[in-house]
């Protein structure tokens, strides 16, 4: 790794980040960067800390490059760590909102994820901020031995179907991050402080945390023993399923158990860089978990968020990559995990210079910065700790390498029925599909090393958007799924409400149905995808998109895209000028000779809606502009607003993804279509696969009968049905014939 690249980057951003910095008290050396409030703002500064503290380790230090001398930098660090402290309930002074910190399920964290500088910062503090760090530290642990409740929950609704009135609300039993964290501190306290009177009590309360962090239902039988005790005896429930997929804030949340994982290499390192012996129960299941997360994640470590990603696209989780990698390589062996490090290291100092002022995502968020001051300093200063981090790790590691290449590579398969999540990898294909996604129901085929290409709101799901202030709400209903060698099948449905209007009184609405069916298909490359979708009630309805196959085109692609279609080729350029239909003129598209789109079915050709603006954010809130582009496919987009009718069907289309082809592999995908009877709810697409045989998928959007009469001279690869009761039901099945396609 190349230590100059990760200090350069955190000395250009103490440049930048200068304007947040508020000296409270320069006589007592009190600061704080960003807000100095409580929650977020508290643990924001302490990210800010570490940055400031590492950075003025470098014996190089550039006082050109951070706008400061390394002796003010080294003040700084050290003055943040004295307001963390004093704003505390042992200390003397409040926070900027009146509050102090401490005592609560996350106040733990700010403290536990910047350990690796308060050991830089600590030795040289004075007596009396020392005394208080342990006293700060041996309350937070006294807490969580007293009054806090350990708890572990694998669903996240309260009645663990997801048919709730208060859809949204969660249990907030679900609790495999901050119980890996409050374990570490635990741990880490009983470690500084051996004297302490409680030091035995926090290590055996430690395990009992870390052993509900990467929890799953068959820890109840498990005797493994942590600090005297088995797993079974320490078992509370279970965070994750038994396939390690994790059901938090509601959705499938890779994010989230990535940010586990990061906690448990803060807790190992700190025990690491002393010499001393990591305890077993830091380590519980972790590599389990890994093998989950590297399956979904692209060589140039992004994540891949399979089930969705309900804030800011390469923040907050993706940044906490860093130290897991680094674990991830060092502990577990992985021979791949150093290649992902360095390369999304490079991906954020790339951004960093699009800034031009050193900030790291000011290119893509001035908008939030300008909203939000409190939110844009903590997404800035999740980088800055995690290249300190990165800076810090890599340097107690020393080169050291510890990779086992059997563990190189990644699962094929990964399944999760709960989610209605399906995933195929291989070295040329991502493909999946997820029911319970963060901003509804999601899909992805992009190519395997393809991060730039992945954007996940509800994506190739058909956007339907009414009236009201905030985006619709997308509920997943019943759905079914199937694994086979090379691909999967899923069916299922999905409500679409419209909530907060602008006229007073005016009541949420159920507004449309709308069922899917998706295939992966067997050939290493192509999807199909069915829609159906039928307004319930008479509605205005600002916007409906049918395909809505969202694709990324941004800084990390150039903010270029190569299209290709029958009539020639465009480029197209990331935002800008005004909001606009491109229609292709085609039943087929290509873009960059990597991803094609074919049109089975549907009114209206291939078309792009092209936004003005960035329109990717943070669910549910909305900027002037966004934090990411993305080109939207449609067929027979409907832009302006109008009243759809009653059992009116909005969207009717089927079309195929394939990735890693070029334009004329793509062209070479369509094929005859099988005929349906009008007005009916059986639909057909058919593609020639890369393989070059012909592949079909059926769907009966309104009947859960797979006996579907075109089918009889195609061999059957799999089914899946939803028993619901006469119309209620549906079904689908995805065919292939033998005969091949030459020109593929």
């Amino acid at each position: 790794m190349d230590h100059d690249l990760i200090m350069t980057s955190l000395l250009k951003w103490i440049r930048s980040s200068a304007e947040y910095i508020v000296e409270v008290d320069p006589e007592r050396n009190l600061c704080y960067y960003g807000t100095g409030d409580s929650v977020w703002g508290i643990n924001t500064l302490k990210k800010a800390m570490a940055a400031y503290a590492v950075a003025s380790e470098y014996e190089g230090f550039d006082e050109a490059l951070a706008g400061m001398t390394r002796e003010r930098a080294r003040r700084l660090a050290h003055g943040m760590l004295r307001y963390a402290l004093e704003t505390h309930l042992e200390g003397s002074m409040t926070l900027t909102d009146g509050r102090k910190w401490g005592h609560t399920w996350i106040s733990s964290l700010g403290l536990e994820r910047v350990m690796h500088a308060v050991d830089l910062l600590l030795p040289e503090a004075e007596p009396e901020a020392q005394s208080l760090f342990r006293r700060v530290q041996c309350s937070e642990c006294d807490w969580l031995c007293d009054e806090y409740e350990i708890v572990a929950e694998r669903y996240n609704f309260i009645d663990k179907t997801g048919f709730i009135a208060d859809y949204g609300k969660t249990n907030n039993r679900n609790k495999p991050e901050s119980n890996a964290w409050n374990g570490s501190v635990l741990y880490r306290t009983a470690m500084m402080f051996p004297d302490a009177p409680r030091a035995e009590e926090y290590k055996k309360r430690a395990a009992r945390f870390l052993a509900n962090a990467v929890s799953v239902a068959s820890d109840a039988r498990n005797q493994t023993v942590y600090e005297g005790k088995t797993v079974a005896e320490l078992f509370v429930g279970d965070n994750f399923f038994e396939s390690y997929a994790l059901d938090h804030h509601a959705y499938l949340n890779l994010g989230y158990a990535a940010l586990t994982l990061s906690n448990l290499a803060m807790a190992h390192y700190g025990f690491y860089s002393r010499g001393l012996e990591t305890p077993p129960a830091v380590f519980h299941h972790a590599e389990d978990l890994w093998r989950f997360v590297k399956t979904c994640t692209f060589p140039d470590g992004t994540l891949a968020r399979v089930g969705g990603d309900a804030r800011t696209r390469y923040c907050y989780c993706q940044d906490f990559m860093v130290p897991l990698l680094i674990f991830a390589k060092d502990v577990f062996g992985d021979p791949d995990a150093e290649a992902m490090e360095e390369n999304w290291i490079r991906k954020i100092c790339y951004e960093q210079e699009l800034s031009g002022d050193g900030s790291y995502l000011l290119e893509r968020c001035a908008a939030l910065k300008e909203a939000s001051p409190l939110y844009y300093t903590r997404l800035e200063s999740d980088r800055a700790l995690a290249f300190s981090i990165a800076w810090q790790w890599e340097r107690l590691l020393a080169g050291r390498a510890n990779c086992d290449p059997a563990k190189g590579g990644c699962e094929r398969t990964l399944a999760e029925p709960y989610h209605g999540f399906s995933l195929e990898r291989t070295e040329k294909r991502l493909v999946s599909w997820c029911w319970r996604g963060a901003e509804g129901p999601t899909g992805l085929c992009v190519p395997s090393d393809g991060s730039d290409w992945a954007e996940y709101r509800h994506n190739m799901f058909p956007e339907i958007c009414s009236n009201s202030q905030v985006p619709e709400l997308l509920k997943e209903c019943e759905h079914e799924q199937c694994e086979f060698p090379g691909g999967f099948l899923s069916v299922g449905r999905a409500e679409n409400y419209a909530l907060r209007f602008h006229a007073e009184a005016e009541a949420d609405k159920h507004v449309a149905d709308i069922r899917i069916a998706a295939a992966a298909l067997p050939d290493d490359a192509g999807m199909i995808v069915l829609q159906y979708a039928k307004n319930l009630r008479r509605a205005w309805l600002r916007s409906v998109k049918p395909g809505y196959l969202l694709i990324q085109n941004d800084i990390f692609n150039g903010k270029r895209r190569l299209l290709r279609c029958e009539p020639g080729e465009k480029i197209l350029l990331s935002s800008g000028g005004e909001d606009a239909v491109w229609k292709t003129g085609s039943d087929w598209l290509n873009l960059d000779d990597k991803l094609g789109v074919v049109r089975c079915y549907g009114d209206g050709e291939l078309e792009l809606y092209r936004p003005s603006r960035r329109q990717i954010g943070i669910s549910g809130r909305a900027f002037r502009d966004e934090m990411l582009y993305a080109e939207e496919v449609c067929i027979g987009a409907r832009t302006k607003s109008f009243w759809a009718q009653e059992n009116e069907i909005v969207a009717d289309v089927g079309f195929a993804v394939a990735a890693g082809l070029s334009a004329e592999e793509t062209q070479a995908m369509a094929a005859e279509q099988f005929p349906v009877e009008p007005g009916g709810t059986l639909r057909a697409a058919t593609v020639f696969g890369a393989d070059g045989k012909q592949y079909t998928l059926a769907a009966d959007f309104g009947y859960a009968d797979t006996a579907f009469p075109f089918a009889k001279d195609l061999r059957r690869i799999a089914a899946v049905r939803i028993e619901n009761g006469g119309a209620a039901g549906m079904c689908a099945a995805l065919y292939v014939k033998e005969q091949t396609n030459e020109s593929i």
